[in-house]
């Protein structure tokens, strides 16, 4: 009878030595299908409707750059990558931090296709372990562009955030933020108020829910019925962002089962003693 009790104290330790579970919290976001439509306000005039992003010899990309931070409070660990870009050609950023079996960090940013040939931006993060945190940015910058005159051009493009939580976390958790930004009749030389359009999709799962996701259908029309060309801009960028704490202890499937076939034993011990 001694073992049996040795076997089920044994497993209740274990249970209540269980080590915590890191499942990972990932974030995602992602902008994609950027399109223009130019529409002629004037078919009398002569104009042939024209946008020009060619204002400096090239795409015009004003400051467009990638950031990855990575940081593990347990052990002091704080990474910040910050890259800047051209978006002239695809790139792929990441960096990634794995001090221990049970944490692991991971952040990446990239672009693939070119602004009228498939241009998809995305940030992702993923974090598992004790109390840190996985972060990831990528932006465009400035996008400088001249409209000819009498001239309206459609923006398109589209938005997705989408983010999970690990079951039982105890705090902590993720997020994504996409936003697509219109100008309109900005000189480069001035300041930049605010857009005339701002659009987002942004996700955070509650404590309720684990995993979901926002998309968000940018469709803008832009007008110039002006006689001259004027110069406008747009700015677009995904960020990504995970965070855990440690999560409740989820013992291994062997500890439950040594566990329910001790107590089995005392149970039919016990049913014999009362006969």
């Amino acid at each position: 009878m001694n073992t049996y009790r040795t076997a089920i104290l044994s497993a209740v330790l274990s249970l209540a030595a269980a080590a915590p579970s890191y499942a990972a919290t990932t974030a995602r976001g992602t902008v994609s299908n950027i399109g223009f439509e130019l529409i002629d306000l004037d078919l009398n005039d002569g104009i042939t409707p024209s946008l020009n992003f060619n204002v400096t010899g090239g795409y015009y990309f004003e400051d467009p750059y990638t950031e990855l931070k990575l940081a593990d409070q347990r052990s002091g660990y704080n990474d910040t990558q910050r890259q800047n870009e051209t978006m002239s050609e695809p790139y792929q950023r990441s960096a990634s931090y794995a001090p221990s079996a049970s944490t692991a960090l991971n952040a990446s940013a990239s672009v693939t296709g070119r602004l009228f040939g498939g241009l998809v931006m995305q940030a992702q993060a993923s974090s598992a372990g004790g109390e840190a945190e996985a972060t990831s940015l990528a932006t465009s910058g400035h996008v400088h562009f001249i409209l000819s005159p009498n001239t309206a051009v459609r923006i398109t493009a589209d938005l997705y955030a989408t983010a999970t939580r690990a079951p039982g976390l105890i705090d902590g958790g993720s997020y994504a933020d996409v936003h697509f930004l219109i100008f309109q009749d900005v000189p480069e030389s001035s300041g930049y108020s605010r857009p005339d359009e701002h659009l987002a999709a942004t996700y955070m799962p509650d404590e309720s829910t684990t995993s979901l996701f926002q998309a968000t259908h940018v469709d803008y029309v832009l007008n110039n019925r002006s006689s001259a060309s004027i110069t406008n801009m747009l700015t677009f960028n995904a960020m990504a962002s995970a965070h855990t704490l440690a999560t409740s202890p989820v013992p291994e499937p062997a500890t439950y089962g040594m566990l329910l076939a001790g107590l089995g034993v005392l149970a039919a011990t016990a049913r014999r003693r009362r006969r």
